[in-house]
């Protein structure tokens, strides 16, 4: 299994397997971990069912 360590010291391979830049991926993360969190912390998301 490939993991973001390994693809994104290579970015042409990064690009293909995710059709993002590394820089666009890592913005994309960054947007959504913020979101994430913040509906977590406002009780919008009950992560208890992932269990």
């Amino acid at each position: 299994m490939l993991s973001y360590i390994q693809l994104s010291k290579k970015p042409k391979m990064f690009k293909t397997f995710t059709g993002l830049s590394i820089e666009e991926f890592d913005r994309l993360y960054q947007i959504t971990e913020s979101d994430l969190l913040s509906a977590l912390k406002g009780g919008a998301l009950n992560p208890t069912h992932l269990q």
